[in-house]
């Protein structure tokens, strides 16, 4: 135990989980990797990050490669615990993006688990002098030998510290740093506050009923802001986090009924999944006590099947895009059916928190409070704002079209090109951008075609020149994420027009359903 304890900084989210270590660091604090890690044990290894950070990071960001590993988790406490903010980068990400990113968020130091340094060979062989990589076990010779103008830090051979403290910060210091999707073919990023982040989760404790010492799914990669929720709701809570192996991502009804799991947080494409497999049967998961979804539309007739196999659970539909600090809205089912709040076939997004307002301009909705983000991350004009002011309050133009009914919103589409591939949320325009930089003169629309089978991406170009589809997939998929590359590439005559002149998505997929 760490002499005296922990001094609080009220101001930093990170003493959510220093206040559970104090209370019972015996308590499990996460299952991973076929391993139960304590209280006591993560925040071992929380101080080591800490001290690394501290003694070699000259930023305010430090970034995760966003491996589930226990160590990636301490790396967050003992980033946040320095006063710093973190940065997850996908792994899986195409090695452009990922440079794109750190140069980005100006991060010079990286935490990456050591059995993952092979996989990462690429990226550190182009990452800049200076820059540290923190990682955990013993580093071998011939890593160190292939990278000797990086800093390798193992956490394994760092004492921990007698005493430490989590350091005092103002409340407008970032906590996280999130990159999406954008028009320009660049990923931006989104900065969010330990103001923002903390009245979140006093506004989920206000509304959901959680108790303690309850096991937690952690269903959404650390890029997903979702996943925010996941860890500090639940070491709020003196709980233990149950990230799930992405080997069980599209199958998790057993992971659910072998991790015993209490609390659920995942989109409605695995609700969508389970049923297509047949696995939501009545009552399969009784174990289930708060069930929580986001990032896409919820269908009615799916969260009706979800109700029918987490019997004994209370259902909540979140909303909120990342400049709102993960959802601003909810929405508790119920579990008569002629109550159920929904339009279109998809159930209500609910009210909003009690300390946010909004707008609705032309149908859009505008979100207002404490919540929002006042800008991108280094944006200087590089993408077009939807943020601004109203009555001194940060606000932020959602792109959402919705319907106020009875108080209640109710997601309708969008007023822009951005459409969700499994929760991830994904600018058409950028695809398009992509293409454009790669392959010149090309008339390029890219739209989201919904099948019973689930979404996927198709272009349509229009172009004189010849192209090779297989090349034109290659080369995206050295530059985006893998679920923004295309399905497929069609080449066509013209790209159908609206009244405005604007080109119409609508038109062409009926074109591509009739062809098919």
């Amino acid at each position: 135990m760490l002499k005296g304890g922990r001094q609080k900084s009220m101001t930093n989210c990170s003493n959510y989980f220093w206040n559970a270590f104090n209370a019972h660091q015996d308590a499990p604090a996460i299952d991973i990797d076929k391993s139960t890690y304590t209280y006591g044990k993560l925040a071992g290894i929380s101080d080591r990050i800490q001290s690394i950070v501290e003694k070699y990071s000259k930023s305010n960001i430090v970034a995760i490669l966003s491996y589930k590993n226990v160590i990636t988790y301490g790396g967050i406490i003992g980033t946040l615990s320095s006063g710093k903010a973190y940065c997850p980068i996908g792994h899986k990400l195409p090695i452009k993006r990922q440079l794109t990113v750190l140069e980005e968020s100006r991060a010079d130091a990286i935490i990456l688990p050591n059995q993952m340094l092979g996989q990462a060979e690429n990226l550190l062989h182009q990452l800049g002098s200076n820059t540290t990589i923190i990682t955990d076990g013993v580093v071998s010779s011939e890593i160190k030998e292939a990278h000797p103008k990086l800093n390798i830090q193992s956490i394994d051979e760092i004492a921990i510290p007698i005493e430490r403290k989590v350091r005092a910060i103002n409340e407008d210091s970032l906590a996280y740093l999130l990159f999406t999707s954008g028009t320009t073919g660049k990923p931006k990023g989104v900065p969010i506050t330990h103001k923002s982040l903390k009245t979140y989760l006093d506004n989920i404790e206000k509304q959901i009923n959680i108790g303690l010492g309850l096991r937690f799914s952690q269903t959404f990669p650390l890029t997903f802001d979702l996943s925010v929720h996941d860890i500090f709701v639940c070491w709020r809570h003196l709980g233990c986090l149950v990230p799930i192996p992405e080997s069980q991502m599209l199958s998790p009804a057993k992971f659910i009924s072998e991790a015993n799991i209490h609390i659920w947080f995942s989109v409605p494409s695995q609700i969508s999944l389970l049923n297509k497999l047949g696995l939501l049967e009545p009552k399969s998961f009784s174990n289930i006590q708060v069930s929580l979804f986001c990032g896409e539309a919820l269908p009615v007739d799916l969260a009706q099947k979800w109700m029918e196999a987490a019997n004994q659970s209370e259902v909540y539909n979140l909303y909120g895009p990342t400049e709102a600090t993960i959802a601003i809205s909810l929405y508790k089912l119920v579990r008569t059916p002629n109550k159920l709040k929904s339009k279109n076939g998809v159930v209500s997004i609910g009210k909003l928190f009690n300390d946010h307002k909004y707008e609705i301009r032309d149908g859009e909705l505008i979100l207002i409070g404490p919540q929002i983000a006042e800008n991108y991350w280094n944006n200087e004009q590089k993408f077009s704002s939807p943020f601004s002011n109203i009555n001194g309050e940060p606000s932020y133009r959602t792109g959402d079209l919705v319907e106020i009914d009875d108080d209640l919103i109710y997601y309708l589409s969008r007023t822009d090109h951005q459409v969700k591939i499994n929760g991830n949320r994904v600018e058409l325009e950028e695809i398009n951008t992509v293409i454009r930089k790669l392959i010149p003169n090309f008339a390029v629309h890219t739209v989201n075609i919904n099948k019973s089978f689930g979404d996927a991406l198709h272009v349509f170009v229009v172009s004189d020149i010849a192209f090779n589809e297989t090349e034109v997939l290659k080369k995206l998929k050295d530059v985006l994420p893998g679920y923004m590359i295309p399905k497929a590439i069609h080449k066509i005559q013209n790209l159908p027009l609206n009244q405005s002149g604007k080109v119409d998505s609508n038109a062409l997929k009926k074109r591509f359903n009739d062809a098919i």
